[in-house]
């Protein structure tokens, strides 16, 4: 499945950091329905990418996209003690992004999504 990563500016006349959209190339004639990341495609991509540059990457990617499909997959990955540091810090910045919560102005961002990911994980088990 081919995957295009583009980059548009965030507001026209501004210049600034370049939001990025991740999307699924397909012909017009194409009988698929356009793509829609769910938490099975994000996690299996995820956990596939074995390159940590391109995982950054699509980690960066999915917290620009600020869709709430990518939180399981970010989830395991702070919550992973096997995890690069880097790789952890970046998924930290996707979740904040997502969730708008400004972990990585706290004294410990890890522990902060962590704590975000345990009180949410109880909200939604009442």
């Amino acid at each position: 499945m081919p995957i295009c990563i583009e980059n548009r500016a965030r507001s026209a006349g501004k210049l600034g950091r370049p939001a990025v959209k991740l999307c699924r190339v397909h012909q017009h004639n194409s009988p698929l329905p356009p793509y829609k990341p769910t938490n099975f495609a994000t996690e299996t991509r995820l956990a596939a990418e074995t390159d940590v540059e391109a995982r950054d990457s699509l980690i960066q990617a999915l917290g620009g996209l600020r869709n709430r499909a990518a939180i399981p997959a970010l989830a395991a990955l702070i919550e992973d003690e096997d995890a690069d540091s880097d790789t952890r810090w970046t998924a930290v910045e996707s979740l904040g992004r997502i969730v708008r919560r400004r972990f990585l102005d706290k004294s410990d961002p890890v522990a902060a999504a962590r704590d975000w990911i345990a009180a949410e994980r109880k909200r939604k088990a009442k």
